[in-house]
Formats: structure tokens, sequence, C-alpha cells
């Protein structure tokens, strides 16, 4: 948060510089999720008010937020998501639970900290952070030679590698991430039942 409006802030909610350093992180999350939105909608003006309405499904996951440096890219892909939707008026929910990109190569760090992922799982992490970040990652050279070694696998059975890529990222759903239709071109989280 810039430091004139952290000041403001202070000053009209009476916060303690310690109370604002530990939310500090949520407005720059929301400074991202706004940015992303406002890009989004240059992109894509056909759809523009639904990517409006977009902010409330930029909210971090548990997997986003483990890589916060990647959650600006996690927004564009939702955004871009929605973005490039051919939305009719029948279309009464936009699903968008499917795990993004950014959350992939979170649940594969995690994973790889963890046991030593199969080549094609090191692939499939190596691509998904290519396109996230626009570079590859760096990896050890062992995990780099495996991986190469084994790329024949990947090229071979590219139908295999996207259907696990798919798998993992439906396993990582966030179930609270769909829109509803609220009124013509207006949406909104779904509400659980519960609400």
């Amino acid at each position: 948060m810039d430091q004139d409006i952290k000041e403001i802030f202070k000053m009209v909610t009476g916060i303690s510089e310690l109370e604002l350093n530990a939310i500090d992180g949520y407005f720059d999350d929301m400074q991202d999720a706004e940015k992303a939105i406002a890009v989004g909608q240059k992109k894509w003006p056909k759809n523009e008010s639904v990517v409006w309405d977009i902010f409330p499904m930029l909210m971090p996951s548990e997997w986003s937020r483990q890589v916060h440096n990647l959650y600006p890219a996690h927004c564009r892909e939702l955004v871009d998501r929605v973005g490039s939707m051919e939305i009719t008026n029948d279309i009464k929910e936009i699903d968008l639970s499917y795990g993004t990109d950014v959350e992939f190569c979170a649940v594969m760090k995690e994973a790889s900290s963890r046991i030593p992922l199969p080549a094609l799982h090191v692939r499939l992490y190596y691509d998904a952070f290519n396109r996230v970040v626009g570079r590859p990652p760096i990896m050890p050279p062992e995990v780099q030679s495996r991986m190469e070694s084994d790329i024949s696998t990947v090229e071979e059975w590219p139908g295999q590698a996207k259907e696990e890529e798919q798998q993992i990222k439906a396993n990582i759903a966030q179930d609270w991430r769909v829109l509803e239709r609220v009124d013509g071109n207006r949406w909104r989280k779904k509400r659980d039942k519960n609400d």
C-alpha cells in the first residue's frame, strides 16, 4: 500500500501501524485484482460487465496465497477465462472453480517438497510455471536432466499429459468460485444454500 494512503487510512480509522502492517498484504491483493479487472475490461470489451463483477472470485485461494508474488497472474487467468467466454442470455452461472496455473504450481511445489515428482509431473510444473512467469523455473541439474531424459514420454503422450494436468486442477477446484447471473448483464458470487 502506498505510504500516503497508509497515513490517511491510519488517521481516518485510528488503526495502529502494527495492525495496518498486518492487513497491508490484503490491500496489495485488492490492487492486483483491480488492475487485472481494468486490463481485462479493455482486453475483453464484449464481456466488460462480467469482468467487472468477477472481483469476489479473485479472492486468494489457499494455494494462490502460497505464492503471493504470482497472485497477479492468478487474477489475470481468471479474468481471461471470463473475458474470453461466449456469454449468451441462457447462461445462468459461470464456473471458475477449476484450478489456475498459479494454484497448480503451488500444489506441484508442495508435492515436490515431500516426494520426488515423476518426470511427467515435473514437465507439467515446468510448463505451467513458464506460462505464469514467462520463463522456465530454475531447477537442480539432476531434476532438469531427468525431465529432459523423459521428455519423450510427454511428447509421445500429449493427451495423457493434458489429462493429468486437468485432473490435478479439478482436484484443487475452489467450489466457492462460481458466478451467478443476477439480472441481465450483472453477476455476483453464487450464494450457498446456507446464505
